[in-house]
């Protein structure tokens, strides 16, 4: 019974770490879509979502049907919750991607003088290495890089500031006005993908120490550091 419970878990934690590189892939596409004005490849990322979801739906009935089957307790209990909630937050992730893709093709292939692009495409750059860490971070079980994604996510934030300000800028040409709209548009999108990331980092983080913190609330500014501390008592523990 135990041997089937533990192949359970593995084969769950096996789907989360290649939903997670599903989005990797789709963002690097994505970028790449945007770069390059490429319609057909953003018609590539649209239909590509369908495997995410399908992950997506996977994990959460085998997870529900392995509680129900094993009534597992402590850490498994919290692996399996955990891995639930990630299951959503790398399905919406992939959602970020198909609405990217769809405003990709919105916004036609003409090319105009202004770095918005480039702009973009670092934010891209800045988003898949953040999937890369919390991909890391949950192969580690390691709370540090889980909490360092806040710190990669402030520059996909300000990379999201700029694009709106060069976006909404008097010194933007009127005729590009509803092209740079959709290059926000996707600013946007893209910010809300590291929000997502930053959410991984906080389920990890519940994996590993049981206690469940947002690693970016403003109305309890100390919850980064009280979270640290549960996770240094966690790694005594484990010492003794």
């Amino acid at each position: 019974m135990r041997e089937s419970f533990q192949n359970d878990l593995d084969w769950l934690v096996q789907r989360t770490e290649e939903s997670l590189g599903l989005v990797r892939d789709a963002v690097e596409r994505t970028v790449e879509a945007i770069v390059e004005r490429d319609a057909a490849l953003a018609d590539e990322i649209i239909a590509g979502d369908d495997q995410i979801d399908a992950i997506y739906q996977t994990i959460h009935s085998e997870m529900l049907g392995v509680i129900a089957r094993q009534a597992p307790v402590a850490s498994d209990l919290r692996l399996l919750t955990g891995l639930g909630y990630m299951a959503i937050h790398i399905e919406r992730m992939g959602d970020g991607c198909v609405n990217i893709a769809k405003l990709v093709k919105l916004a036609g292939t003409q090319v105009y003088p202004t770095d918005l692009t480039t702009r973009i495409a670092t934010m891209g750059k800045d988003l898949i290495t953040m999937i890369d860490q919390a991909g890391r971070a949950f192969r580690e079980r390691n709370v540090e890089l889980a909490l360092d994604l806040v710190r990669l996510d402030d520059a996909v934030d300000e990379g999201n500031r700029r694009v709106f300000n060069i976006a909404v800028g008097p010194q933007l040409p009127a005729e590009i006005r509803q092209w740079a709209g959709y290059m926000l548009l996707i600013g946007r999108a893209m910010e809300r993908i590291g929000d997502h990331a930053v959410d991984l980092g906080e389920q990890i983080a519940f994996i590993v120490t049981g206690e469940f913190r947002e690693f970016t609330d403003a109305s309890h500014e100390d919850s980064l550091e009280q979270l640290a501390e549960v996770h240094q008592a966690v790694t005594q523990l484990r010492r003794v």
